[in-house]
């Protein structure tokens, strides 16, 4: 096989799942570790058979090798076919690793900074969504300036929902009706 270049990279790391290749590769230069497929998932965010898909290619592009876990013979775990390739990956996933070390600090001062009882009551409403919530639509009722009334309804992202339930918890009166809306008023109070 021929070894690898920055320009063979960068021809692996194009085409149909470019963007989880990335992924993929500033998280096992971030975790700096080998890793088994599961927490790859877990760490992306995403699904565990893109995951296999995506290391798959990988493999058979000579980026990455998957061996067997010393510990638990019936783990694979996957790395850098070689720790030359490792820099050449850096090189060209720079804005990636950026971007995931901004998010991970951003995470830190998120943790440090908001009160407990907010983030716990946060996580109780997002796991009440995930768990109870289809999809959520904001219904808005506009007066115009000739006096008619128009309503509009907007369908929300999961992203947006989680805004907006951020910006809920941050009004007293806003997160008392939430809570007593969704039934966990009395969770929230012990």
């Amino acid at each position: 096989m021929k070894a690898l270049t920055a320009e063979r990279i960068s021809t692996a790391l194009s085409g149909k799942f470019a963007k989880l290749k990335r992924l993929v590769l500033a998280t096992l230069i971030r975790e700096g570790r080998p890793m088994t497929m599961r927490e790859l998932a877990e760490k992306t965010g995403k699904g565990y058979s893109y995951i296999v898909t995506v290391v798959s290619e990988l493999v058979n592009a000579g980026i990455l090798k998957k061996e067997e876990d010393p510990e638990d013979r019936r783990r694979v775990l996957v790395w850098f076919k070689d720790e030359s390739i490792i820099d050449l990956v850096k090189q060209h996933l720079q804005k990636v690793i950026e971007q995931l070390e901004r998010e991970r600090a951003k995470e830190r001062i998120e943790v440090e900074t908001v009160p407990p009882e907010v983030r716990e009551l946060y996580d109780r409403i997002m796991n009440f969504v995930n768990n109870n919530v289809a999809s959520v639509e904001l219904s808005l009722e506009i007066c115009t300036e000739a006096g008619e009334r128009i309503r509009k309804t907007i369908p929300l992202t999961l992203s947006e929902i989680k805004s907006l339930f951020e910006k809920i918890l941050e009004i007293p009166k806003l997160r008392d009706r939430l809570l007593r809306e969704l039934g966990l008023e009395e969770k929230a109070a012990s």
